[in-house]
């Protein structure tokens, strides 16, 4: 069981090929420094 309190932070770190990676946010004309939230 996980719990956040105010002002926790998550990061999710990519561990995929970064070709692949590269190349998919080519492919979805994506902006590659934008920031999920």
């Amino acid at each position: 069981d996980i719990k956040y309190e105010v002002g926790d932070i998550l990061e999710v770190l990519p561990s995929q090929n970064p070709d692949a990676v590269d190349a998919f946010i080519c492919r979805c004309n994506l902006d590659a420094d934008a920031y999920i939230t």
